[in-house]
Order: C-alpha cells, then sequence, then structure tokens
C-alpha cells in the first residue's frame, strides 16, 4: 500500500515517512529516506535554517538552531522574544 502526502512539518515527514523528496523552487531536489534527505546542509539549503538533527532509534528529530538568511517562507519574519 502506498501513500503521497504534501507536508511542510519536517518532523512529521520524518516520522511518518519510510521515502522523502524534498523540492526546490518546484523541482526535485532530493529523494530518499529521510536520514538521507534531512541533512543539515539541504536544510540550509532549502530553508536558510541551521539545525540540529537528532536521529534516534524511532526517527530523526530537527531542531531549528538560528537563521542563516531570508531563505523561503522565513523572509522578513522576526522572532518575538
Amino acid at each position: 500500500m502506498a501513500a503521497m502526502m504534501g507536508i511542510h512539518d519536517l518532523n512529521l515527514a520524518a516520522q511518518f515517512s519510510d521515502r522523502l523528496i524534498l523540492l526546490e523552487n518546484g523541482k526535485i531536489y532530493e529523494a530518499g529516506t529521510p536520514a538521507e534527505v534531512i541533512t543539515v546542509e539541504n536544510i540550509r539549503r532549502i530553508y536558510g535554517m541551521d539545525v540540529d538533527i537528532i536521529n534516534t532509534s524511532r526517527h530523526l528529530h530537527i531542531i531549528p538552531v538560528v537563521s542563516v538568511n531570508n531563505g523561503p517562507g522565513i523572509a522578513g519574519e522576526q522572532v518575538k522574544s
């Protein structure tokens, strides 16, 4: 059985997906298992964010660290303290 879903929450995608496709400007940038696709380098390039990635026995946990640039989805947004 197969299912396809579009999801922007990388933690949920990593938890519930066997395979992922990471898009950049509507084109496939990377495809594979969550561990192959969700990397520090890929997240920095696509989302403009530095992250820590913790790989547990169950799934990956993606934790944002700091904005590197105004990548897609974060342009001009500021974190309120």
